[in-house]
């Protein structure tokens, strides 16, 4: 179950509340009983980017791979590896 806080609660217990979430998990910070913001962990935030970055990877593979069966948007190998420094 995902924590929840206040902006107050936050204001008055950060230190507390940033020292837990390794162990407990992140928290929804709440303003006016509507989700605002939340607190993660650093290397939660970490994971999440590098999934977010992977996921884009694998659809811009997937696109290419659609261009290459359209015969579209294709290069000379020399020009790829010119372009990599290669």
């Amino acid at each position: 179950m995902l924590r929840t806080a206040s902006i107050t609660t936050l204001r008055e217990n950060l230190s507390t509340l940033i020292t837990s979430l390794t162990k407990k998990g992140p928290v929804m910070v709440l303003r006016r009983s509507e989700p605002a913001a939340y607190l993660v962990s650093t290397e939660l935030f970490t994971r999440l980017i590098e999934l977010v970055e992977d996921l884009e990877d694998l659809r811009d593979g997937k696109a290419a791979i659609e261009d290459y069966r359209r015969g579209q948007n294709m290069m000379d190998t020399e020009v790829v590896f010119a372009e990599l420094g290669l």
